[in-house]
């Protein structure tokens, strides 16, 4: 009887060795370019973020969105791609690492924010900060750099280039709670595009 429990246990062993789907890590894949599309945006969504280590400030978090017809990409546009791609610092000259797929915002040329009270407006944005996720230190380094991604932080108002801002993870950008509170009707973002289009959307202010 023992015998015989002791062979139905090992039987039991194989069939679930056998049954176990085996993992493999994936290895680095050789990528000609770091960022793989640039994202004309035609839409901003704004939502607000409950700060959990900070309740002096206000956060948002701004999310673009960019339809399929107004990304470049190098397969279905490879000239201009390559174009803007010389310009953000890449020749096509490659390198390896793990799986990703990076999109970048474009076109951006600032971002604007105003208050409005009544009638009166008031131009916010140097009152605002920002961060977001850059990979512009992994292209400038020759793609030796471990991380792809560094948080670029600053004032809203001096905000230079934004093409290196990663599309998934968006920006996040705050104000102080105790300058806000009761002062305005209204908040506005305006994205501002390199060709004159203005993106608008309020923003929560609770």
């Amino acid at each position: 009887m023992k015998k015989i429990t002791i062979l139905t246990i090992l039987m039991a062993i194989v069939f679930l060795q056998a049954c176990t789907p085996t993992y493999k890590w994936k290895e680095p894949n050789w990528h000609k370019y770091a960022i793989n599309e640039y994202c004309i945006p035609n839409e901003v969504i704004i939502s607000s973020i409950n700060s959990k280590t900070d309740d002096t400030k206000l956060l948002w978090h701004c999310t673009f969105k960019s339809p399929d017809e107004l990304r470049i990409k190098e397969d279905r546009n490879k000239e201009k791609f390559e174009t803007i791609a010389r310009e953000h610092g890449e020749t096509g000259e490659g390198f390896y690492s793990y799986p990703g797929y990076v999109s970048c915002l474009y076109q951006v040329e600032k971002i604007e924010i105003v208050g409005f009270k009544g009638k009166s407006e008031s131009l916010l944005s140097p009152q605002f900060s920002y961060w977001f996720y850059s990979i512009e230190g992994f292209i400038k380094s020759g793609y030796k750099r471990n991380k792809m991604n560094d948080i670029e932080e600053g004032n809203l108002g001096a905000i230079g280039k934004m093409d290196f801002l990663d599309m998934e993870y968006g920006l996040t950008i705050s104000y102080p709670k105790s300058k806000m509170e009761d002062k305005f009707d209204r908040i506005e973002l305006r994205v501002i595009l390199k060709d004159g289009k203005v993106l608008h959307c309020d923003m929560p202010l609770k």
